[in-house]
């Protein structure tokens, strides 16, 4: 499966061992078999990729803002969604 680095939101992990959740701007949520630490490795090279917490990894190209009120506990991502960082 290949989508362009600029249609991923963020990558999550999955409740099921062993299983990553990519989330599109389209919201659209495609799940595939990766240990994050891996999928992480492999990304390095294209420095797109931020750890936001131990379960996401966030396209910086896709981030807007952050909350700095709140301890810049929430990202806000182009596609309307703002993701909790613990």
């Amino acid at each position: 499966m290949r989508v362009p680095f600029n249609d991923i939101l963020y990558i999550e992990t999955s409740s099921s061992s062993h299983k990553l959740r990519m989330v599109g701007k389209k919201l659209y949520k495609k799940n595939f078999m990766e240990r994050l630490p891996v999928f992480k490795n492999r990304m390095r090279k294209t420095q797109r990729f931020f750890a936001s917490h131990k379960s996401f990894l966030v396209n910086i190209d896709n981030i807007c803002d952050y909350d700095k009120k709140n301890k810049g506990n929430y990202i806000f991502m182009k596609a309307v969604v703002a993701l909790f960082l613990g």
